[in-house]
């Protein structure tokens, strides 16, 4: 009986686990068309929505919630000091008073850390290359080219992750490996199925990132496991059981080869745009350091000039017999 119910428990596991292949498969492939570039936005423009985000929007959110926990807590109090029934109302108030403070305290806290830091806004190549290209034509304020060079080279060495969706920071040769043989391929414009790419950027995903990528394979397994142990209850023969199993791993498995392939493929879209991204990042940066240059080279000149027309004016003043210009 209880290898009855743990195999029915696995299948029923490893079924849920193929619906979501299908779901999510179907979900991405839908959203292929929809990857594009984010629309161009001056950087000052981003800077000034996320301030208005942080200064404005969170604390409001935070206030409603702190306030409507702090009525709920001034009713749990009201109860308790106005009926004799129950003695738990008035340390419930409290305690949601308590959790309101903190509650907001903590979305405060995270809310106005580092308000208007441009630094925290280079996120992806397009926010550098804005940033960038404010750096080049002069405006106030604008970051200093070497560290946006600092945050771009940084982003590149986490490209094939973020190309994933990954949004934590990571940096995986493994990774790096399998997209780039899908780069060198493209660049080189050799004919090479989309497919087999997109497996084999999936499979290096799914091994280095199992949590997020390897579940389709764990679910297959827990569908096999739990079908062999349901089978074994009824008592079939071998090749009965093995035919059935058979079955099941042939349907299985078409759902997960689906979904690695669909998010394979979006992965490796994305690559092509971060890509393009990140060669007019480097363009955009290269001109904002020229840009300094030569506005270094002009405060030189300015410089020289000044002190030129110093030293004139001394020796106007000493050949002068009155001693003045």
């Amino acid at each position: 009986m209880t290898v009855l119910v743990v195999g029915t428990l696995l299948l029923v596991v490893g079924l849920v686990s193929t619906a979501m292949c299908v779901i999510g498969g179907v979900v991405e492939l839908a959203s292929l068309r929809n990857i594009s570039a984010p629309p161009p936005r001056t950087f000052s423009r981003m800077i000034t929505r996320a301030t208005h985000w942080q200064t404005i929007a969170l604390p409001a959110m935070g206030a409603l919630l702190a306030s409507w926990l702090v009525s709920l807590s001034a009713s749990f109090v009201f109860v308790g000091l106005t009926t004799d029934a129950g003695g738990w109302q008035i340390p419930a108030g409290l305690g949601l008073l308590v959790i309101a403070v903190v509650l907001l305290a903590v979305i405060l806290g995270f809310a106005l850390r580092r308000v208007g830091d441009p630094a925290d806004l280079l996120r992806d190549p397009w926010a550098i290359r804005a940033a960038a290209q404010e750096s080049a034509a002069g405006v106030s304020g604008s970051l200093d080219p070497d560290e946006l060079r600092k945050a771009l080279d940084q982003w590149s060495t986490m490209r094939s992750a973020r190309s994933l969706g990954v949004t934590r920071d990571l940096r995986s040769p493994f990774l790096d490996a399998a997209f780039e043989a899908s780069r060198r391929e493209r660049s080189s414009r050799r004919r090479c199925d989309a497919w087999k790419r997109a497996c084999m950027v999936y499979l290096a995903a799914a091994v280095r990132l199992p949590w997020s990528f390897a579940w389709p394979f764990a679910g297959l397994l827990a569908a096999e496991v739990g079908l062999g142990m349901v089978l074994v209850t009824f008592e079939l023969n071998f090749w009965q059981t093995a035919l059935v199993l058979l079955v099941l791993l042939t349907v299985s498995v078409i759902p997960v080869y689906f979904h690695a392939i669909v998010l394979g493929l979006r992965a490796l879209r994305l690559d092509a745009l971060h890509e393009s991204a990140v060669d007019e990042a480097a363009e955009a940066v290269a001109e904002a350091e020229a840009a300094r240059t030569d506005l270094e080279k002009d405060r030189v000149r300015a410089d020289r000039f000044i002190l030129r027309i110093g030293s004139l004016r001394i020796s106007t003043t000493r050949k002068s017999p009155s001693g003045r210009d």
